[in-house]
């Protein structure tokens, strides 16, 4: 026979008990129950001479084993012991099938008799401290694009000191990867699809503080435990969680200088131009360079040739200079040429992406 826990049901003792031959112990109930998928169906009154399903329950992984404290404000409380697993009528339970319930005393100081000690806190998994938190250091790859200057603490593009803008860098930052295993009973999860940025700051136990927006939690792994104590045959199930975050102290948003080898040109997708046309008649001013489509460069040099037909002296003759774009040059919002941009790189407009979703993190540390 299979039992279902239904965790809705439990009940705890709305007094607690004060043992009066022991000072500061105090004493509380909790039930819990538990619906089989077949039963015999029997009512009060009725003599049930088998012998009790509900002894099936006995080593059931969702009763907690004796030692295993309560967390948040009742944390000094533990299980004392399992006091009774009875079969319940229909009347006692009002459901159309006989539930199992399940007692279980909670004691905060061990009584006379000794049956229950708080130095069993520590015999169990699910109830130790986390004694593997480490922070090791690591290399990360990322586009060289801005940067400080020596004896400034101004950001600005990385560019020659003619201010030409230098592209496909990467260069190498250090990161903190932080690791380590939590064991709690069953009925805890931290189960998660995709790694998380933390939408706020952490600080893991009580050492390490993780700004928002630069951790990265990784979904942890799992692995189904059991603990037998003593050499008992009968062992209680436990989960063991891998927790793992990577901390970037540049945070995971990718940010980019705006710039490429394409742009826009009345609204289509093109390969940029560039041309300049020097007339020996202007000498004194230095020729101007022109960013546009290809069209755009063949019709400046259709002009050309048509002005210099009409002028016999070669050495007044216009010279035009063009050819695509090999380096990348930098775009405004619209994706067009940013002439302003390219006087002046530090206005170059920056793109911003994220690869991973901000949120909470639900992380299992003691």
């Amino acid at each position: 026979m299979s039992w279902t826990y239904i965790s809705q049901l439990d009940e705890y003792d709305k007094e607690v008990t004060k043992d009066k031959s022991v000072s500061d112990r105090w004493t509380f109930n909790r039930y819990m129950y538990f619906k089989p998928d077949q039963y015999d169906k029997w009512s009060k009154g009725q003599s049930y001479t088998g012998v009790p399903y509900s002894a099936e329950l006995i080593g059931n992984p969702n009763i907690p084993s004796a030692g295993t404290y309560l967390t948040g404000s009742l944390s000094s409380f533990y299980v004392n012991d399992i006091v009774s697993i009875n079969n319940l009528t229909e009347e006692e339970h009002g459901d159309a099938c006989s539930y199992a319930v399940v007692i279980i005393e909670y004691e905060n100081k061990a009584g006379s008799s000794g049956s229950g000690s708080s130095s069993e806190r520590v015999d169990y998994p699910w109830n130790k401290p986390v004694d593997d938190f480490s922070i090791v250091s690591q290399e990360l790859q990322i586009p060289f694009t801005q940067g400080k200057k020596e004896g400034s603490n101004d950001v600005v593009p990385v560019a020659t000191t003619a201010g030409q803008v230098l592209y496909g860098f990467t260069t190498s930052i250090y990161t903190q990867r932080l690791t380590w295993t939590y064991n709690c009973l069953p009925g805890d999860t931290y189960g998660i699809t995709a790694p998380i940025v933390n939408n706020r700051d952490y600080t893991l136990f009580s050492v390490f503080t993780i700004a928002t927006g630069t951790g990265l939690l990784l979904p942890p792994g799992y692995k189904r435990m059991w603990y037998y104590k003593n050499g008992s045959s009968n062992g209680t199930r436990y989960s063991q969680w891998s927790f793992e975050i990577i901390v970037n102290p540049l945070g995971w948003d990718l940010e980019i200088l705006n710039a490429g080898t394409q742009a826009k040109f009345n609204n289509n997708l093109v390969d940029v131009c560039s041309w300049y046309v020097f007339d020996p008649t202007q000498q004194n001013a230095a020729p101007q360079k022109q960013y546009g489509s290809f069209n755009d460069m063949m019709s400046a040099k259709r002009a050309v040739d048509a002005h210099n037909k009409n002028i016999t002296d070669k050495s007044q003759h216009q010279i035009w200079h063009g050819d695509y774009v090999q380096n990348p040059v930098p775009l405004t919002e619209n994706g067009e040429v940013d002439t302003g941009a390219i006087a002046n790189p530090a206005n170059t407009f920056k793109l911003k992406y994220k690869k991973y979703d901000k949120g909470s993190w639900n992380l299992g540390t003691r």
